[in-house]
């Protein structure tokens, strides 16, 4: 987004810096200014504020109309070295602050620095990196309404598959909450991974993609993928070492849905057999092998 024009006052609002911090989402943003100021912090453009993302305030020297230095505050947006930094101000407009906290005339800097939209000049690569956050974030909204919508009987359906995992029937499919989860951490790290590698040009980028994913970096087969994401071409992107975050979601999903309705359409039934249906529907797989008590928690057969 193009900077506000400062001679307008009606794009000019001094927005207060304090409401950028991390975990800010583009979302919350109102006004151009604030969405402009928003998009010079988010470098990666996940949509939301990261830790790294933001340096923090700083002051800076400015002069006024009289020609007095007096001091305003800016968001620091990344070090240009010598002492230089890249920060913005309240009205959204980027400017290069000195060692000594003084900002530099914009047209010195116009002369001798790129801003930072020129030296983060969207790569395909680079936007692949920003695709893949945003489907993350899509997946684990998913993730989380189902959580959500569970309620008693799905939270009853996965425990019974917690027992299931723990491999007290002898088999595991690792597909619950807490598992889903844990991949889901798995998988952010694998992303914060390949988008600091990306800051450092695509080359780092694709070196650290296959590090962390087992394939080849192939633009065509991601972007083949983002247009339609099927399992298949999840596999032709990103390899067969894990599995899609869609195909996680759908699986848990649909899991936690039957073994629900298996939960309470058994209420009223023995709690062996209630057991056993829903071991099945949650990720058995098949018959449960042996019955099994809830008050004391052994087998009430042996195998």
């Amino acid at each position: 987004m193009a900077a506000p024009n400062v001679n307008n006052k009606n794009q000019v609002n001094n927005t207060a810096l304090t409401d950028f911090k991390a975990g800010t989402k583009r979302s919350q943003m109102k006004s151009d200014v604030q969405k402009s100021i928003f998009d010079s912090i988010d470098t990666n453009h996940d949509g939301i504020i990261s830790k790294g993302e933001m340096k923090g305030i700083v002051d800076g020297k400015v002069k006024n109309k009289n020609g007095k230095l007096v001091e305003k505050q800016y968001i620091k947006l990344k070090d240009l070295g010598n002492g230089r930094s890249l920060v913005v101000d309240s009205n959204g407009k980027q400017w290069v602050r000195a060692h000594d906290g003084t900002i530099l005339k914009e047209s010195y800097v116009k002369n001798n620095f790129k801003t930072q939209k020129q030296v983060q000049k969207a790569t395909p690569a680079r936007k692949t990196v920003a695709n893949i956050a945003k489907m993350y974030n899509n997946n684990l909204k998913v993730f989380n309404k189902q959580l959500a919508d569970d309620g008693w009987a799905g939270d009853i359906a996965d425990g019974f598959s917690k027992l299931w995992n723990n491999d007290l029937f002898g088999g595991g499919t690792g597909n619950t909450a807490s598992q889903v989860r844990e991949k889901y951490q798995n998988e952010k790290k694998r992303i914060v991974a390949i988008t600091n590698a990306a800051k450092k040009g695509d080359a780092a980028l694709k070196a650290e993609f296959k590090k962390q994913y087992g394939r080849e970096y192939s633009q065509k087969a991601l972007d083949e993928y983002f247009k339609n994401p099927t399992e298949a071409n999840y596999k032709k992107a990103f390899g067969s070492k894990f599995e899609s975050l869609n195909s996680i979601n759908n699986r848990y999903i649909k899991s936690q849905q039957t073994g629900a309705e298996v939960v309470k359409t058994t209420t009223k039934v023995t709690a062996g057999v209630a057991i056993g249906a829903a071991v099945v529907a949650t990720g058995g797989g098949g018959a449960c092998p042996r019955s099994y008590c809830i008050r004391d928690r052994s087998s009430l057969c042996s195998r």
